[in-house]
Formats: structure tokens, C-alpha cells, sequence
């Protein structure tokens, strides 16, 4: 095939696309989804609404949804990215694949009709080009729309906001990536059926069958994420106090015990053939934030990589001591740097486990502690110190990376004066983790002198674990270019675009014994 003839389906793809009514509908339709960007700036403290005409404070727009504003951290960023997930998770990932599906599903249907299969295929033109001619068509039409909207979105934010996000624009190839795997199916029911109809009914309920398959596969290994974790912890309490290592303890393996038992693992076992089989179309999302996050890389201060936590910045104005300490001996600790408000403060975070072994000849499994016992027998520890007073412990009060915490707020008086001392105790597992702080005596009636603090608790994150995610936060937890195959992204890729040139071939052999 020559330059020429090359360039001529290019140009036929491109007509097809722009002569297309429904493409000139859903380009007008994209650009009213991004003309608010360039009429609204967000700016810093609040919105201004065409050029200030009007103009709304964040917090009052957060608790117009239901939501503490005063608490939300960067609340500009966090209404934005709010929006442009919704645009494009929901808005185009969900209800705009439908469309451009439906816009797009006649392309092969009307190359096979009769007079025009004539003129196509008298030409010096392989049949497998011009089915790739019509697949890029659509993926072209879905291109410029992806472009208009995202590229649009971030356009108008930059401008009139001053906030650009250049991760965001990795849901182009995103979207495109998705379409690409519809659309392949979308071509082979054209082929084999010849109906455009046909070709958008089944490619939408496939669409619809293949989220519904992977949501079940990923609640099954939720279930059996959770069922091992249980099990870990039933080893983990036999082998406390023995000289055993967890490592060297095997779990014994699971045994039909009924016919129920017996279908359920069929079940599964089918399910989980179909989740390998099929394109995993969920994960584009995932894939577009991991994207997203190579861009917007955060250095990570400490990780526990046993618990999954993540410290993602040292307090402000604090320097950790010894980055190396064990968290599980003396702990992290961090010191305030000279001249900075507030004096002298340091922060100690540790963690112990929270198993008391039992009596000599007691064969139970060592007893677990609360936090709330632990912090009650702190308070009264601290309160036997002849230099504490004002000694409170709230068990409702803060929270740490979505966990409940309980915290011991006193007064200490030293040869110095007076200190602002507060203990805060949550629970991961069979671990407690305790932050002790020592601060000044200006910590105890002002608030602002306390935001290193604040600051500091909002850099703990946790990944939380089966027993208290849902399915499709723990496998997004899981999900990651380096992870086990059945939650790695190239696996996830790889796997997809296998399907959808699979589905091609079948169209192209299919398309190729037809006989006009």
C-alpha cells in the first residue's frame, strides 16, 4: 500500500469523524461542560463567579455538600480535583463512552452495505486496512472529544484560575485506552451482524457485564484477603511467646467441607476465569491515578511498610533526629528547629503490640488490650505525677488517617515552667501507636502555635486493611505497577489490549471470507 492510498484512508477516517452529526452534537456538549472553567475562577479563598458578579467561600460550598469546610485541608484543590474526577470518571468514562459508542457503531455496518462494499473492495485495498481505517476513525473521534474536554478543563483552569494540574491531562489516553477496547467489540458484532443497532445493544451490555464481573471477582478476593488476615492473626496469637517465627508457621489448607463449599469454589474458579479472560475496563481509572501520581510525586518522610503507614512530611519547623531509629524501640523523634515559634517541642512516635501474654500455664491466646484501656491506664499514671495537672483523655475527639484516636491532654510544670504535653493512642492490627508531645507553655491557650501538630496528623496514612476497606478501595490499595500479577497494571494492560486485538482478528478473519 502506498504513501498515497495510505493518506487517502487517513482522510476518509477524518471525514467520517467530522461529517458525523452526533460527533458535531457531542463536541458542542463538551464545551459546555468546559465553558465553566473560563467563566468561574477559583481562586485561593473562594469563587468568583464571571469576573465577580458573584462569590462563594469554600466553606460554605463544603457544607452545602454535607461536608466540615473548615476542616478540609487546601479546599480549592480539593473542589477541583472533585470536579474533574466527576467530569471525567463519571461524566465521560461512564455516560460519554455510551454515546461515542452509539456514534461510532455504524462506521463498519455502513462499509458493508451493498454498493458501498462494491467500491471499497474493487479497490487495491486489503481488507484489513480498511477495517483498521474504521477502527482508527473511532478511536479519532473519541480522541478529539477526550481532547476537547480535558484539554478544555485544564485550559480554563490555567487561565482564569491560575491552577493547572498537568496530571489531569493523563485521562486523554485514558479515556481513548478504555474506548479502544469497547470499540473493538463494537466492530466484530458489525461484522458479524451487519447492524448497527446490534453492534451498539451488545457492546453496551458487554461494557455493563464486564464491570459487573470484575466487581464481583474483586469482592471474592477482598473475602479472601480477609478470611487469610484472620487466619494470620489466629497464627499470630498461637505463636505469641513462642520461639517460632511467623514466617517458619504454615496455614493449613482449606478442605471442601460441604457441597456448598464445593460450589462456591466452582463459582469462584469461574469467576476468576472470566476476570482473567476479559479486558479489565475498571482499571482505567486506577491506571489514569497512578499516572497521575508519577507527576505529582510526594517524597515519603517514613514508612512502615509491615502496617502500611506513610509519613509524607516532617512537621513544619521540626527535624527528625535519626531517620534510622526503630519505631518499635525509642521511636521517631522530632525536635523543634532553633528560633522557630513556640520554643523548644519535640514529638515521639512509637508503636508496641498490644498482646499480654497470659499466665504461666495458661494455654489461651495472649489477650488483646484496647486503646481505651491502654490510654485509661496512662491518664492514671499521669495523674499519680505531682507535676500534671488539667489531665483530660477524650475518647471522641481526633482522628488519624481516618482511624479513631484517643489522646491525654495535661499541664506539666518543670524547673523550665509550665509544658503542653498531649499522648494520642489508635490501634493497627495487633500494634498501638502512641505520639507523645512536649511543647511549650504558649501551646496550651493558642491554637496557632499548635499547627505543626495539626499539620504533622494530617501527614499519617494509613492503608487500611480487609477487615475495614471496601472491596474497591482495598484492591485500589493494592493495585500498582509492581504488585503481585493478579494486581499488577502491566499485567492489567497487557491482558487488555491482548483481548482487544484478539476481537480484532476475529473481525478481520471474519470480514475476510465474506463474499460480496
Amino acid at each position: 500500500m502506498n504513501v498515497h492510498t495510505t493518506k487517502a484512508l487517513f482522510l476518509d477516517a477524518l471525514a467520517q469523524v467530522l461529517d458525523n452529526k452526533i460527533f458535531r452534537l457531542l463536541v458542542i456538549l463538551t464545551g459546555g461542560l468546559v465553558l465553566p472553567t473560563f467563566l468561574i475562577a477559583a481562586t485561593p479563598e473562594k469563587l468568583v463567579l464571571l469576573w465577580g458578579w458573584r462569590e462563594y467561600d469554600y466553606t460554605g460550598i463544603f457544607e452545602a455538600l454535607n461536608q466540615r469546610g473548615a476542616l478540609i485541608e487546601n479546599p480549592r484543590e480539593a473542589l477541583i480535583g472533585t470536579l474533574q474526577t466527576l467530569f471525567v470518571n463519571q461524566v465521560a468514562g461512564t455516560v460519554g463512552i455510551f454515546f461515542t459508542i452509539a456514534a461510532t457503531a455504524f462506521f463498519v455496518p455502513r462499509m458493508l452495505e451493498k454498493g458501498a462494499a462494491d467500491t471499497l473492495f474493487s479497490k487495491p485495498v486489503s481488507r484489513l486496512t480498511l477495517l483498521l481505517t474504521r477502527y482508527l476513525a473511532g478511536l479519532l473521534f473519541v480522541g478529539v472529544l477526550a481532547v476537547i474536554l480535558v484539554g478544555g478543563i485544564h485550559l480554563g483552569l490555567m487561565l482564569n484560575s491560575g491552577y493547572s494540574d498537568p496530571g489531569f491531562l493523563w485521562s486523554i489516553p485514558s479515556l481513548i485506552y478504555l474506548f479502544a477496547v469497547l470499540y473493538a467489540v463494537s466492530i466484530l458484532c458489525g461484522v458479524l451482524t451487519r447492524s448497527s443497532a446490534a453492534a451498539i445493544l451488545i457492546t453496551i451490555v458487554f461494557f455493563m457485564f464486564n464491570g459487573c464481573v470484575h466487581g464481583i471477582w474483586r469482592g471474592i478476593e477482598y473475602s479472601r484477603a480477609g478470611e487469610l488476615e484472620r487466619a494470620l492473626n489466629t497464627v499470630r496469637d498461637e505463636a505469641a511467646g513462642a520461639d517460632a517465627e511467623l514466617a517458619d508457621l504454615e496455614l493449613p489448607e482449606a478442605e471442601p467441607s460441604s457441597s456448598i463449599d464445593t460450589f462456591k469454589n466452582i463459582l469462584f474458579g469461574f469467576v476468576d476465569t472470566l476476570h482473567y479472560t476479559l479486558p479489565k475496563t475498571g482499571d482505567v481509572k486506577l491506571i489514569a491515578t497512578m499516572l497521575r501520581k508519577s507527576i505529582e510525586t510526594e517524597p515519603v518522610v517514613y514508612a512502615d511498610e509491615e502496617l502500611n503507614l506513610e509519613i509524607r512530611a516532617h512537621p513544619d519547623g521540626f527535624l527528625l533526629e535519626d531517620p534510622g531509629a526503630p519505631i518499635d524501640g525509642a521511636g521517631l523523634v522530632w525536635r523543634s528547629e532553633h528560633g522557630t515559634r513556640g520554643g523548644d517541642a519535640r514529638f515521639v512516635l512509637r508503636r508496641f503490640s498490644r498482646l499480654e501474654a497470659r499466665e504461666v500455664g495458661d494455654d489461651r491466646p495472649p489477650r488483646k488490650r484496647t486503646t481505651f484501656s491502654i490510654a485509661r491506664d496512662h491518664e492514671g499514671a499521669v495523674e499519680d505525677d505531682p507535676r500534671a495537672s488539667d489531665v483530660t483523655r477524650d475518647v471522641n475527639g481526633e482522628m488519624v488517617s481516618q482511624i479513631p484516636v484517643i489522646t491525654v491532654t495535661w499541664t506539666e510544670t518543670t524547673d523550665a515552667g509550665r509544658a503542653y504535653r498531649k499522648t494520642y493512642f489508635w490501634s493497627r492490627a495487633d500494634w498501638i501507636y502512641e505520639l507523645d508531645v512536649r511543647a511549650p507553655e504558649e501551646w496550651i491557650e493558642d491554637a496557632e502555635a499548635r499547627a505543626p501538630l495539626t499539620g504533622f496528623l494530617d501527614e499519617l496514612e494509613f492503608e487500611d486493611s480487609p477487615l475495614i476497606q471496601t472491596p474497591g478501595d482495598w484492591y485500589e490499595s493494592r493495585f500498582d505497577w509492581d504488585a503481585p500479577w493478579k494486581y499488577n497494571a502491566f499485567f492489567s494492560m497487557g491482558t487488555t489490549a491482548g483481548f482487544a486485538l484478539v476481537v480484532l482478528a476475529l473481525a478481520w478473519i471474519r470480514l475476510a471470507r465474506i463474499d460480496f
